[in-house]
Order: structure tokens, then sequence, then C-alpha cells
């Protein structure tokens, strides 16, 4: 039972966001870590109350990738011509990402050190 309650926790807060993504014009998967993050910052949701469901989506994350990498092969012959410009994108995003969490990761850890 503990499990159902935690699902229908995740599920409430994703179709709160699915349905404020189309008030906000912000991603849905965006606006619901805000209200996850708020949630859990202000106790409305202990963390021990979703733990066992995250963790298992977290373990099994990779496996919600593969209807994108099946769509993305069936689909390829829409961006042979952008290829070249859609692999920059990616390899250049991909450093930004990595710079700029690795710059906030030190600034969050030379704050409590202090």
């Amino acid at each position: 039972m503990k499990t159902v309650l935690e699902i229908l926790k995740i599920a409430l807060i994703y179709f709160l966001s699915s349905y404020l993504s189309k008030v906000i014009i912000l991603p849905t998967g965006l606006i619901g870590m805000i209200i996850l993050f708020v949630c859990l910052n202000y106790k409305v949701i202990r963390l021990s109350e979703i733990e066992k469901v995250v963790e298992f989506i977290l373990s099994h994350l990779a496996f919600f990738f593969v209807p994108l990498a099946v769509a993305l092969v069936l689909d390829l012959h829409f961006i042979e011509e952008v290829f070249i410009e859609v692999l920059l994108v990616i390899v250049i995003s991909t450093f930004l990402v990595m710079g700029c969490t690795g710059y906030v990761v030190e600034k969050f850890q030379r704050g409590c050190s202090k």
C-alpha cells in the first residue's frame, strides 16, 4: 500500500506539472522538478515517502530512453541533412552542461564548508 501511495504522489506532481505547462510556457519536466523541490524543501512531501519509487525509477532510467532511441533510428532520414549541425549542438551543449554543473557544485561545496 505504501508503494501505491508513493506512485500516486509522483503521479500527482506529474499531472499538476502537465496542467501547469499549458498555462505557463515551461516544459512539464522542469515544472515537475520545481514542484517536487518545493514540496521536499517545505516538508509537504518527505523524501522517505517517495524514496522507494524514486530509487526504482532511477535504477531503470536507461529503459525510458529505449523508445527515444528506436524513434531516432526509424526517423534517421529526417536528420541526415543536418546531422553535423545536430552532432555539433549535442557536443557543445554537453560540455556547457558539464561545465555549469561543475561550477555550481564547486560553489555549493565552498559555501557549505565555510
